[in-house]
């Protein structure tokens, strides 16, 4: 390389004040005002933070200049004097130049990084399918050949001797656990035109975040996968192997429940020296290594590191986030790591589970000496738990008429079934609360609380044919029952376009289907941006602020994220706006409405919700609402209600989700999430009675059973109270037996059949059960 010619910036290089990133990744950053973060596309490196000034240089290599050139440009622009200023930066230079941040323009470096092999393209008898994974060091591609057999090709990017590179350690491991059934079979290794390459069995199926993400609603089915982790890694340690570079990406949850670990290309003999440095993620590593590192040690992976990095996996595969709220500052990560102890899951905003927990945390020890004796060890323990969550999600009060009641149903959707053959026969046709939109977000549903992926497929099924009735007169409205455009308006995702692209993207983003959901939240977006009077949850803009919560949860790391989040951020700032123009809620007008579907409580519910999975600040006047909200119950009994309106008669009362207390339950157990004060946890428990002890009523969600069986079950992931769940139980079974006899619109999700058969495969792992598209 000669310094002296033009240099380019590559050109997956992103440069990001970091101003402009989400409050939440600035809250995990130690930056400075006119920071940049500086990241790569395909690289494997973390962003990093740049200083205004260097980032400005660096954007000059956007197009060909020399060294010399772009820092007597920048030093103008600076004020500096150019050779002083050539000299501050020669070290950051040479990173740059290392790193392959600036590469010499017009060389290979320089273009696009893609794909070597094209669909199509042969290798040996194989045909390259396509790729899955493109790094700058490495490529990763599906392979087929005549009779259907399937492969996995694994081939660097660029040329290197194969025996002393990290696919030669890998070739040399493979072969070692060839037969112990938890790594790929190796067929062929070597060199392809002087790029090593390893050809090996193609393993089907997710990886471990995203097994753990499909398995969290079921307890039993997440303690047996995090179970047969912990078996390969203790398998692995058996075969005198250390797999050095523990991570989720690195394991695949693969058909029939196997366990397969990948990517052994810096694993050692536990017996030899590493032939290869030592890999892994600053969230999994082990504290010694750490504190080894930051005093210049290279230290190797052992037993007891692995054991820590892989409590910290199964910490994540359970809780959905890391085992401590760490920063995006490496020194701090270390720092943390080395010091904190492990969050309770109770701060993860999951039920507690003190005996997984107990053995995690003893795995998560900063001394090595008081972790578990071995991975076997915390392997068996994990075993025992499994067949004891096992056998008690086995014994559940469900009536075999409820269960029957929710197959039939289930069964009726699918191909071949009467609902499959004749569709939604009367407007609207298309939308969640009435239509195909509200079957695929029901069978969304049932697919996420099965783990059942041709449930999931069939609920796409159901997107497509709404997505096929968008500008059809009858998609959304219907004058005759009363569902007019001019109440519902254009903007709800209950009633209109938006609510068809909001649940095609949440069945994409469970599918992994990447490209499909950015699609879908972009069209989600455009259907949302449009005029709307209306503030309700169901009507109106707190049911666009609802689903932009809903859909922010499952789209973190998609360029859409940043518009939906401001467009989230725009829309409650609007909504407060109006609402905090309103008078106190004591002195409302007698036609206002209380309730969650279309009144405050749906205000507050919208604006909880979306604060919690934003970040963003709580409106300043929400607290005070809701302490104005609170004296306008009623006591009855043992519990209390809110009248439906506020100026209607003591009688006013519903115990339902859309206008009744079941509604505040699920107010109340959120604001207790959010805010924490223990009133609001007995204010959820009073609404609960009222919902619990009024008369039944009809079998769906929005009015009957079904929704108030969902509130209780909310007030039960709260408290814990087998007693909840129990009561919860009842009401799914009473609300199977009247669901067809009261179905306002036919196997509807919110007024017909659907919603109590969703209610009911949801209970098969009731900590994990969400109220479908608004839980």
């Amino acid at each position: 390389m000669n310094i002296t010619e033009p240099f380019v910036l590559q050109n997956d290089v992103l440069l990001i004040p970091c101003a402009e990133l989400s409050e939440d990744f600035r809250a995990r950053i130690s930056y400075d005002a006119g920071d940049y973060t500086l990241s790569r596309r395909h690289g494997r490196s973390a962003s990093q933070v740049i200083d205004g000034e260097t980032a400005a240089l660096l954007a000059l290599f956007r197009q060909p200049r020399t060294i010399v050139d772009a820092v007597i440009e920048n030093s103008r622009v600076l004020g500096k004097k150019p050779d002083a200023w050539l000299d501050e930066l020669l070290p950051h230079l040479g990173t740059f130049l290392q790193n392959h941040i600036l590469v010499p323009a017009g060389s290979d470096e320089e273009q696009e990084t893609r794909p070597r092999f094209e669909s199509g393209a042969r290798f040996a008898e194989w045909e390259i399918v396509r790729c899955v994974s493109l790094v700058e060091d490495s490529e990763i591609y599906y392979l087929r050949r005549d009779g259907g057999d399937e492969a996995a090709l694994k081939i660097a990017r660029m040329a290197m001797p194969f025996e002393s590179s990290v696919f030669g350690n890998e070739a040399t491991i493979l072969r070692h656990l060839d037969g112990s059934g938890i790594a790929p079979k190796l067929f062929d290794a070597g060199l392809h035109e002087e790029r090593p390459y390893l050809l090996m069995e193609w393993i089907a199926g997710v990886e471990a975040t995203v097994a753990g993400a499909q398995r969290r609603h079921d307890r039993a089915s997440l303690i047996e996968l995090c179970a047969s982790i912990a078996r390969a890694y203790a398998t692995l340690h058996a075969h005198g192997v250390l797999h050095s570079d523990v991570h989720p990406r690195n394991v695949v949850a693969g058909d029939g429940g196997r366990v397969v670990l990948l990517d052994f290309g810096l694993s050692r003999f536990i017996d030899q020296p590493p032939r290869v440095g030592r890999g892994g993620m600053y969230y999994f590593f082990e504290p010694e290594f750490l504190a080894a590192n930051r005093q210049g040690t290279q230290m190797p992976s052992t037993e007891a590191g692995e054991q820590y990095a892989l409590a910290a996996m199964l910490y994540l595969l359970i809780a959905g986030q890391h085992y401590l709220d760490f920063r995006y500052d490496r020194d701090e990560m270390a720092r943390q790591a080395e010091a904190d102890p492990p969050l309770p899951f109770a701060q993860r905003a999951i039920p507690p589970w003190p005996e997984v927990e107990q053995l995690l945390f003893r795995a998560l020890e900063k001394d090595p000496a008081r972790r578990h004796a071995s991975v076997a060890e915390l392997a068996e323990r994990l075993a025992s738990i499994r067949e004891d969550v096992v056998r008690e999600s086995l014994e559940t009060p469900i009536s075999a008429q409820a269960r029957a009641f929710a197959d039939e149903t289930l069964r009726s959707f699918a191909r071949g079934g009467a609902m499959f053959a004749s569709g939604y026969a009367e407007a609207p046709t298309a939308s969640i609360n009435y239509g195909c939109a509200g079957a695929a977000a029901g069978l969304l549903r049932v697919a996420e609380a099965r783990s059942d992926p041709a449930l999931l497929a069939l609920s796409a099924v159901w997107s497509s044919r709404a997505m096929t009735l968008i500008g059809n007169d009858d998609a959304y409205f219907n004058d005759a029952f009363e569902l007019p455009r001019e109440i519902l308006g254009d903007v709800t995702p209950y009633h209109t376009e938006s609510g068809l692209h909001a649940v095609a993207a949440l069945i994409a983003a469970a599918k992994g289907e990447q490209f499909a959901q950015r699609r879908a939240l972009g069209a989600f977006l455009d259907a949302s941006n449009r005029p709307c009077a209306q503030l309700d949850l169901t009507l109106g803009r707190s049911g666009s602020l609802l689903a932009c919560a809903l859909l922010l949860e499952v789209s973190d790391g998609l360029p859409e994220a940043d518009t939906l989040r401001a467009f989230g951020s725009a829309t409650m700032a609007a909504i407060w706006n109006e609402l905090d123009a309103l008078p106190p809620l004591n002195v409302s007008a007698s036609d206002t409405y209380l309730g969650i579907a279309h009144g405050w409580a749906g205000y507050l519910y919208a604006a909880l919700r979306w604060c919690a999975v934003s970040g963003d600040a709580l409106p300043e006047r929400l607290r005070a609402r809701l302490d104005e909200y609170v004296p306008l119950k009623t006591r009855k009994g043992r519990g209390v209600y809110w009248r439906r309106l506020f100026g209607g008669t003591p009688y006013d009362a519903m115990s339902g989700w859309c206008n009744g207390s079941a509604g505040q339950v699920f107010l109340f157990t959120l604001a207790h999430r959010v805010l924490g004060d223990d009133r609001w946890l007995e204010l959820a428990e009073l609404c609960a009675w009222h919902t619990w002890d009024e008369p039944r009523g009809p079998g769906d969600l929005c009015c009957g059973n079904a929704g108030r069986a969902y509130a209780l079950l909310s007030l039960y992931k709260r408290t814990g109270s087998a007693a909840w769940l129990s009561r919860a139980r009842q009401l799914a079974n009473d609300a199977a037996a009247v669901a067809v006899a009261s179905s306002q619109r036919k196997n509807t999700l919110w007024k017909g059949e659907l919603g109590a058969a969703v209610l009911i495969a949801d209970l098969a792992s009731p900590e994990n059960a969400r109220m479908p598209f608004f839980e």
